[in-house]
């Protein structure tokens, strides 16, 4: 039992470190931290389904050894991906094409995820051996999930380090193989202290082995360290001081769009003495903006660890914190706006609308949380990046849809154009020409390198402004919400175009496009009812279908739990920890609770209907309370996924006590099918049915997969 919850262990903690290096190696975007969760999953699957024709049990040094492999292959798998981009052949700071990215992804997720999935199928085999049932067996290996999660969460809790992370599971993997070495083979001795010992040497130079692998992609490196939102990568050329945040560019101290926002911002109001920053402190937004001298100054960031870093290597860049009327809260800014105060000015500088993360502050739901927050002469005012002179459909369809969902809260819009458009809102008409503005920078004795008259005069006077009113009012594009974020669609056409260009100027609207949609729905059926034809033919095949539809329907309610944390609380980096262990705990639960009655299987032919159909009550209550915009609190995610993965283990459960006498070749179809499943509800959710269809629908969807399972007990 000790090596199936060891295997669950190393599982959770090798699957953070690996999906962490990746979303950094390819620049922070959940695109590709999605498509990774689904290659993860495929590539463990195939290891499960290895070696599936034996019927002697693994010997303890065959398993020992494979062990100290993954001992082995985890800091090796982190030193790749930090040198990914380098290895194919790619240009700093650009993307690698497509083919090569999912080549990386791909060859870096091969070797530790086919170990792993073998790993389970070799203790397991050894566990059935000794009389435990397989639905044991997966509860165990579970067990030891949620405590490689929770290990996770400490970690992440306490500042480390990805890397030492990394180091703390090869020296797991030692030490069991310490523990077992007087069972083992003289071969695995060796291996085991060889293994050790350059742990051992690692450990003693762990942070300047992890800043040297960071150097690989910044060799002006001056520091970098993970936090639980990301890694802080921070360089120095010259005088210009660059931040990175997940290795994309967060800001460098040469650039001027601080002050762009900033002063545009202020200015445009007649007297802003009560401002709120969300973000951009450390980027030098609040410096601009104490040029307007305002009676109070709130800002309000996120990650600790970025204002620590700041503050020590770009200290001109943040107000000192004595400054007069200035405030610096460290708390999620949506949270934060719940109990606020009222302001003149409220000042929102986020990244772009890309990702989960970033999408929840540009939502009809955030614009009316800002909107309570102003007087009626109050001003919003973020920025919003697109092409300077040319807008792709995609690219209008993203700015149509935010400025729609602004319109549902603010009368009175205008967008100043270029590379980066400045936003303004407000419930009181706003300045449409720059001589207000160009008065009250006078008069204000503003300073800046960018911002003067002439340039504001430019910003009010170009022929562009008419030309986005004439896109905007002609696109029609859904109000990006909290519930169904069409940014996030769009991001994905956008994303996509970086590879294939052609792709970038595709209309979505088209209606060879809506066909298109269509008939790929149209497949999926097809597909779909082809498995459950097939599986109803033999009982094997029934019970591997059945699994893998309910492991389908349970990642896409993961991935709208996960979805709706994320745009309602934002924490999600922080807290997946705790969220994909409470998911494991229900599978753990699950599998347990099924597992009891394993001596009276034959009475529980019903227990497939039973829990095939409460899984699809639980997606239909799902979709209920996100269409209620009920926002989740930690506690109350956890307890979404806890009973999600609770079904999800359940249904392995009764497969796998439905193979009867056959525990030991029910092992391989079935935790194959139930990893399958699992990859083609993390990728089909995660870039296409959350981006395209939202929460609700995609919550029904997996409510659907859940009933037609019920054909299979």
């Amino acid at each position: 039992m000790g090596w199936l919850a060891l295997t669950g262990f190393l599982s959770s903690v090798t699957q953070v470190v690996l999906l962490r290096e990746a979303n950094v190696a390819f620049y922070g975007v959940e695109l590709v931290y999605l498509l990774a969760i689904g290659i993860w999953l495929f590539w463990t699957g195939i290891g499960a389904a290895c070696d599936r024709g034996s019927a002697v049990p693994p010997a303890l040094a065959a398993v020992a050894l494979l062990v100290a492999s993954l001992g082995v292959l985890l800091p090796a798998d982190v030193a790749f991906l930090r040198a990914s981009r380098e290895l194919a052949g790619g240009v700093t700071g650009a993307y690698l094409p497509f083919a090569r990215q999912l080549a990386v992804l791909v060859a870096a997720l091969l070797p530790v995820g086919v170990l792993l999935g073998l790993l389970f199928q070799w203790t397991a085999r050894r566990a059935v051996s000794h009389g435990l049932s397989l639905a044991s067996a997966y509860a165990i290996e579970s067990g030891g999930a949620l405590a490689g999660g929770a290990a996770t969460v400490v970690w992440t809790r306490a500042h480390g380090s990805t890397f030492g992370l990394a180091m703390f599971a090869t020296g797991c993997c030692v030490l069991a193989c310490a523990v077992a070495s007087r069972r083992t083979t003289r071969a695995v001795r060796v291996a085991g202290a060889i293994v050790g010992v350059t742990a051992l040497g690692l450990v003693g130079r762990m942070d300047a082995v992890d800043q040297r692998m960071t150097r690989w992609s910044h060799p002006f490196l001056v520091e970098s360290r993970d936090s639980p939102y990301g890694r802080i990568t921070v360089t120095r050329a010259a005088e210009q001081v660059s931040v990175f945040e997940n290795d994309a560019l967060a800001f460098e101290t040469g650039g001027t769009d601080a002050e762009l926002l900033a002063h545009v911002a202020a200015l445009a109001h007649p007297s802003p003495l009560r401002m709120l920053l969300l973000g951009g402190g450390p980027e030098g937004v609040a410096r601009e903006l104490l040029q307007h001298r305002p009676d109070r100054l709130d800002i309000v960031e996120l990650n600790p660890v970025l204002l620590e870093m700041v503050r020590r290597h770009v200290p001109a860049a943040l107000p000192p914190p004595d400054s007069p009327g200035t405030r610096l809260f460290v708390v999620e800014p949506r949270k934060f706006l719940r109990g606020a105060q009222s302001y003149d000015l409220i000042v929102v500088s986020s990244p772009e609308p890309d990702s989960g993360q970033a999408n929840r502050f540009f939502t009809t739901e955030f614009f009316a949380q800002c909107a309570a927050r102003l007087d009626q002469r109050g001003l919003l005012a973020f920025r919003l990046r697109t092409a300077e002179n040319f807008w792709t459909p995609a690219q209008a369809l993203r700015f149509a849809s935010v400025h729609r969902s602004l319109a549902e809260n603010f009368a009175h819009i205008v967008v100043l154009p270029g590379a980066v458009n400045v936003v303004l809102a407000s419930r009181a008409p706003l300045p449409t020409a720059a001589a207000p503005l160009v008065e009250r920078f006078l008069a204000r004795g503003i300073r800046a390198r960018l911002v003067h008259p002439a340039y504001l005069e430019y910003l009010f006077s170009s022929d562009r402004r008419q030309e986005i009113e004439t896109i905007l009012a002609r696109t029609g594009a859904p109000a990006n919400t909290d519930t169904e974020p069409v940014c996030y669609r769009y991001a994905l056409m956008l994303w996509v175009g970086r590879f294939w260009p052609a792709l970038a100027g595709v209309d979505p609207r088209a209606p060879w496009a809506t066909r298109a949609g269509w008939q790929a729905g149209l497949v999926a059926v097809i597909v779909v009812l082809a498995f459950l034809w097939a599986g109803r033919r033999r009982a094997a095949h029934a019970r591997a279908v059945y699994v893998g539809l309910v492991a389908l329907a349970g990642m896409l309610l993961e991935g709208v739990v996960l979805m709706h944390y994320q745009v309602t609380q934002g924490v999600m980096f922080q807290d997946i920890g705790v969220l994909v262990a409470a998911f494991m705990a229900g599978l753990a639960a699950g599998t347990w609770a099924l597992a009891r009655a394993q001596h009276s299987w034959r009475s529980l032919r019903g227990a497939g209907y039973v829990v095939a159909g409460l899984l699809g009550g639980a997606a239909g209550g799902l979709a209920g309370l996100v269409e209620l915009s009920a926002a989740p609190t930690l506690a109350t995610a956890s307890l979404a996924l806890v009973v999600t993965g609770g079904f999800v283990g359940a249904g392995f459960g009764w497969a796998s006590l439905r193979a009867g006498a056959d525990q030991r070749g029910a092992i391989a179809p079935l935790y194959a099918a139930d990893l399958v499943g699992g990859s083609v509800g993390a990728v089909v959710g995660g870039l296409l049915l959350i981006p395209l269809l939202g929460l609700t629908a995609t919550a029904l969807v997996a409510g659907v997969l859940a009933l037609l399972a019920v054909v299979l007990a």
